[in-house]
């Protein structure tokens, strides 16, 4: 059964082509927020391509890592980083404290601090894109031809 629903997805679904823009303090966490975004648009229910007929969508990420916790050695432990993602209306951000781990962990915490904060923008995402599907035949600015 899921194979035809995943069969009929590109027939029914409305062609999203998404671009995704920004700043990334290393190629790890542009990896994994422009897969985010892409598994978000699916969720929402678009087929993703670049079609004649695709809808064109821009996305500007950013993610940045703030000092929190300088320790008595005065190593900082802790960090905060924020994840923001801008559409061309709206502007979304989350952000998450972590600490730096010691020894095997190495960049665990990190990447479970970047997992967590688009875990919060996710819903808010969805619903964008949701508006967006619903509003489909009334902007035609963002569709080139």
């Amino acid at each position: 059964m899921l194979f035809l629903v995943l069969l009929a997805l590109p027939v029914f679904a409305q062609e999203l082509c998404l671009t995704v823009k920004g700043s990334f303090p290393d190629p790890y966490a542009r990896l994994v927020v422009t897969k985010k975004l892409r598994e978000t648009a699916l969720e929402a229910g678009y087929a993703l391509g670049c079609g004649p007929n695709a809808r064109k969508l821009e996305l500007r990420a950013e993610v940045n890592e703030r000092p929190l916790v300088v320790s008595g050695l005065q190593r900082v432990s802790t960090y905060l980083l924020k994840l923001t993602v801008k559409t061309p209306q709206e502007s979304f951000s989350a952000s998450v404290p972590y600490r730096l781990a010691y020894g095997g962990e190495a960049e665990l915490p990190r990447r479970r601090a970047l997992e967590e904060a688009f875990r919060r923008l996710k819903l808010r995402l969805l619903d964008y894109l949701f508006k967006l599907k619903k509003h489909e035949g009334s902007p035609k600015a963002d569709r080139e031809g």
